[in-house]
């Protein structure tokens, strides 16, 4: 059995540290105090720059719980843009509805803007820590499937 290691990472010094330490793949997030938000561009590349592993970013413009407003989803379709022409290799996002259940309409609209904006490449998206959180686990994994 292949078991990734992946590390949190929001910066360049702790991406040298922790591939050196063996991590296969970074998130890479800044504000780690508030549960980690969207990295800025320039961290990014930073990294990019002393990185050999694979880049998954968070996509989440805010602490506190994980349903956004309108206009928080929509600084969350530009970020993904940011990211991806950044050389991102993977989104880290989440959804939920006020009732604490997964939110699949924008998951999925999320999802296909992130295959747009990809044009072509592949890119690896991975549901966060919002599923800590679900109301009911069994049922969200379901629909995640």
């Amino acid at each position: 059995m292949n078991i990734l290691f992946e590390a949190i990472v929001s910066n360049p010094d702790d991406a040298v540290a922790a591939e050196t330490g063996g991590a296969d793949r970074f998130e890479l997030c800044s504000a780690l105090a508030l549960g980690g938000l969207t990295p800025s561009l320039g961290t990014l590349r930073a990294v990019r720059e002393v990185a050999a592993v694979p880049i998954m970013c968070i996509v989440r413009p805010r602490e506190g719980g994980m349903n956004y407003s309108r206009g928080e989803y929509e600084v969350m379709l530009r970020d993904v843009e940011f990211l991806i022409e950044g050389g991102a290799d993977g989104l880290v996002f989440g959804f939920l509805n006020t009732d604490g259940s997964l939110d699949i309409g924008r998951c999925r609209e999320f999802l296909r803007h992130v295959e747009r904006a990809a044009a072509g490449h592949t890119l690896e998206t991975v549901f966060h820590r919002a599923f800590d959180v679900v109301a009911d686990p069994d049922r969200a994994l379901e629909q995640l499937v």
